[in-house]
């Protein structure tokens, strides 16, 4: 599941141009619209359950700034973070040198935690995107003791795009049913997305 060369080229040489023009304190840097809209995605991830104490994952983390909320809200945790910008990587750590933050692809990760987290990740348009992206996710909860967190743009909302890949949500809750045990849909807390929690085992209601 390693993302083709040409696409892998065309999303560093993105955030290179955004990192450059914004510097590592904007969320505009890792293609947000404000800083006001990547805490409301945080804030919904930190619902998923107790953080604490809890080995993290974040695949595709930018600039490290999941690793920042949690750090203001959650203690003990052991958090990696992965990204394929090396200048992103670089950032983060000197960002957040308490932090392990590594330049790779998820399908060099074979190292099991906890919860497994991608915001924003899953939405950069790449060759048959939706289906990489479906491998994506069935990978990253292998790779999760406890549960997996996204988030999606929705095609009812953006339609069809050339830069990012959009989605049906029960389109991508009927592939999950083929392997998660338990499958939680947020949606209504920013226009146009929607949030999919995944557990290993049935929750309470």
């Amino acid at each position: 599941m390693a993302l083709k060369k040409e696409d892998k080229s065309r999303i560093q040489d993105f955030y290179r141009k955004k990192l450059k023009k914004h510097g590592d304190n904007s969320a505009w840097s890792v293609d947000w619209e404000s800083y006001e809209n990547q805490q409301s995605r945080f804030d919904i991830f930190s619902k998923i359950g107790d953080l604490n104490g809890k080995s993290i994952l974040d695949f595709g983390s930018g600039l490290g700034d999941w690793y920042g909320y949690l750090s203001k809200h959650f203690k003990g945790f052991d958090y990696v973070g992965i990204d394929i910008v090396p200048e992103m990587v670089e950032a983060a750590k000197k960002k957040y040198p308490n932090a392990k933050f590594v330049n790779a692809e998820i399908d060099a990760i074979d190292q099991s935690f906890d919860y497994v987290f991608a915001s924003g990740s899953l939405t950069f348009e790449v060759e048959d995107g939706q289906n990489f992206y479906f491998k994506i996710i069935e990978k990253m909860y292998r790779l999760a003791k406890i549960g997996v967190g996204f988030n999606m743009l929705s095609k009812e909302y953006f339609g069809t795009q050339k830069l990012y890949t959009t989605y049906e949500p029960f389109e991508v809750v009927e592939f999950c049913k083929t392997f998660a045990k338990d499958i939680r849909v947020i949606v209504d807390y920013l226009e146009g997305e929607f949030t999919v929690y995944l557990f290993k085992k049935k929750q309470k209601a």
